[in-house]
């Protein structure tokens, strides 16, 4: 299965979720970088990792293309025959669990045909806008990308909705709404976490590159909280309660 990564800079955050990907994840994925125009020195060291086979796939781009361009991308790499695929950022970690994070996940979507998205939970879960739960699954209006599983198949019905076009943020909720128009749902994980480990100071960015993001300005402070080291499982008061 594929899993794809969007970096741009900060090359220990990106390094660090390749290495638990491999380590945490029980069923064979193939690994694939694509690269928003990072300085030289993180660049040189995802060549590394490609010529280590640490990852399949490596696209280089000499500028920040924004975060619509390369989804469409990433779906135009599936196979005819791949039936899901995994989006996430380069600051996103998986739990460390007996049965992993993706086999769980792929259960939930196979018992659930109708989810078209499905994420991995983390706080602060206001921002996706939690609709209704099931055993399984908390049903939202939109996901991120936290280790976002997609059904090919419902992506397929609305990538030709998505017009491409380079520095074009929000694609996340656009792809949401597309897929609840299509028949689909959106959901996260109601027992499996993830970490954001961006969520730090400056986001682990410099300060110059922070004035390149048009969307750090609007950006609060970090989100901090107490979680398990494995499970990200976080304490109790970050966790969503339900009658």
């Amino acid at each position: 299965m594929n899993i794809y990564i969007t970096s741009w800079n900060r090359p220990d955050f990106t390094l660090k979720t390749i290495s638990l990907i491999k380590e945490r994840t029980q069923i064979p994925v193939s690994i694939n970088v694509f690269d928003n125009g990072s300085l030289i020195e993180t660049q040189k060291l995802l060549f590394e990792a490609l010529n280590k086979k640490h990852i399949s796939t490596l696209f280089l781009s000499n500028k920040n293309t924004g975060t619509l361009y390369n989804k469409i991308i990433f779906h135009a790499m599936q196979e005819y025959d791949d039936r899901f695929y995994v989006i996430t950022d380069n600051d996103v970690l998986p739990p460390e669990l007996n049965v992993c994070w993706l086999t769980q996940m792929l259960t939930i979507m196979q018992q659930h045909p109708k989810i078209g998205l499905l994420a991995l939970q983390l706080p602060p879960q206001v921002f996706q806008v939690p609709l209704g739960h099931n055993n399984d699954v908390v049903y939202c209006k939109y996901v991120g990308n936290t280790f976002k599983l997609v059904r090919t198949e419902a992506m397929n019905k609305v990538i030709t909705s998505l017009k491409q076009k380079k520095l074009v943020y929000g694609d996340d909720s656009l792809v949401s709404n597309l897929m609840y128009e299509a028949g689909y749902e959106v959901a996260f994980t109601k027992k499996i976490w993830c970490l954001h480990i961006g969520q730090c100071k400056d986001w682990g960015y410099t300060l110059a590159q922070i004035k390149e993001d048009p969307r750090k300005s609007g950006y609060g402070e970090p989100f901090i909280y107490k979680y398990d080291d494995k499970t990200y499982e976080p304490e109790e008061r970050f966790k969503l309660h339900f009658d």
